[in-house]
C-alpha cells in the first residue's frame, strides 16, 4: 500500500469525454482474455500488454496500472433450458429453428491494482484503497472505451436502407 501512496498525485478519475483504451494494448494485440490481462494505466488511461509495460511507465513515468483480466466460461446446456432442443424446423432466428444468437459462454472481469517499479499488486475492490484510486477505477469500468466511441461516431451518419 505504501507503494501506491507515493504515486497517489498521478492517479486520474477520467471524465466523461476522456478516451480509455481499455479493449486493446496499444502497441500490440493483447487484450483482457490474453493471458496477462491488459494493463491500464490510471494516468493516462492507455492500455498495455505485459510485454510492453514496463518500457512505457519507465519512458512515461506513470506507476499506477488497472489491471483487466476476462475469463471466458463457456454455459452448459443444461443450465440454460434442460436437455439440448432440437430443431424441427429448417429456419434461422424462429421458434424450433437455429437461434444464432443464444449466448454460449459467459464472461468474468477480475480486478487488481498495479503499481510498478515493484510490480505490487493490490486487490480491488478493496475498502483500503485510497479515495481517488476508487473513484478513477469505477469510473474506468463504467466508461465506454475508445474503440467502441469511435465505432458509434464512425456509424452515425451511415445510411440505414430505409427511403423517407
Amino acid at each position: 500500500m505504501e507503494d501506491l501512496v507515493q504515486y497517489l498525485d498521478s492517479v486520474k478519475v477520467p471524465n466523461r469525454d476522456a478516451k480509455i483504451y481499455k479493449d486493446e494494448c496499444v502497441y500490440s494485440f493483447d487484450n483482457p482474455e490474453s493471458p496477462d490481462g491488459l494493463f491500464l494505466s490510471l494516468t493516462s488511461f492507455h492500455g498495455l500488454g505485459r510485454e510492453h509495460l514496463d518500457r512505457y511507465s519507465q519512458k512515461t513515468g506513470h506507476r499506477v496500472f488497472l489491471n483487466i483480466k476476462r475469463t471466458k466460461q463457456p454455459i452448459s446446456e443444461e443450465a440454460v433450458d434442460g436437455p439440448a432442443k432440437k430443431i424441427t424446423r429448417l429456419a434461422i432466428g424462429t421458434p424450433g429453428g437455429f437461434v444464432p444468437d443464444e449466448p454460449k459462454y459467459t464472461y468474468e472481469e477480475t480486478y487488481k491494482i498495479v503499481v510498478l517499479p515493484k510490480f505490487t499488486t493490490l486487490d480491488y475492490p478493496d475498502e483500503n484503497l485510497p479515495v481517488v484510486v476508487k473513484n478513477s477505477v469505477a469510473a474506468v469500468i463504467a466508461a465506454e472505451s475508445a474503440t467502441k466511441v469511435a465505432e458509434r461516431e464512425a456509424l452515425a451518419g451511415t445510411w440505414d436502407g430505409e427511403a423517407k
